[in-house]
């Protein structure tokens, strides 16, 4: 008889990472908006170090609000210094709901764009008294883009004056007069909304009275 010998190659187990995402958005300058620290669910994370870096010359962190994937957590948000956040968070039940974890409030300061990197330090969870685990993770950068801030004018008619002459130039851009040009259309829409119509007539009103 021959005898045949067989092999059995037994290969790591592959483990999934899992996304940890910052939101984009954007903002004039001089406004406000907010972007998004996104976490996985059911990763039974305990703890967390996220580190994010940004253009402080373009934007301003104002303050941070808590979201509901870290609920119940003891979160910290520290600024240590312009342009650069550390988000660090413990959970002893574990992360089971993911979303939004953290929201990050910026103002705009010059107009522009800036990345905003994210660098996770740790994202572990510890079962009972044991070594913590490392969870694996990919993380995936933010952008923040400051749009220059749009000048309002109320000088319909560009005499350098505002009055009830230029009052009058909205009231026949709302009624289409055709005598009216399509540049004192575009400065009659002082809302920039695309429409000439009362809200306009409103702002320019209040202009005139103070």
């Amino acid at each position: 008889t021959t005898s045949l010998n067989g092999t059995i190659t037994v290969t790591p187990k592959v483990q999934t990472a899992f996304e940890i995402s910052v939101s984009d958005t954007s903002l004039p300058v001089g406004g406000g908006s907010d972007i998004t620290v996104a976490i996985p669910e059911k990763t039974g994370a305990t703890n967390g170090i996220f580190t994010l870096k940004y253009d402080a010359s373009k934007v301003k962190f104002e303050n941070s609000m808590v979201c509901k994937a870290l609920d119940g957590a003891m979160v910290e948000v520290n600024e240590s210094e312009p342009g650069k956040i550390t988000i660090a968070f413990i959970k002893n039940d574990g992360v089971l709901a993911g979303g939004d974890a953290v929201k990050l409030f910026f103002s705009g300061l010059t107009a522009g764009k800036t990345d905003v990197e994210l660098y996770v330090t740790e994202f572990s969870k510890t079962p009972g008294f044991n070594k913590p685990m490392v969870i694996p993770t990919t993380a995936v950068n933010g952008t923040i883009t400051v749009t220059p801030k749009k000048e309002i004018s109320f000088d319909i008619n560009g005499d350098g004056v505002i009055n009830t002459s230029d009052l009058v130039l909205v009231k026949k851009c709302i009624l289409i007069d055709p005598a009216i040009t399509p540049e004192v259309m575009k400065k009659a829409d002082i809302n920039q909304n695309g429409v000439v119509n009362v809200l306009d007539l409103i702002r320019i009103v209040r202009y005139i009275l103070g």
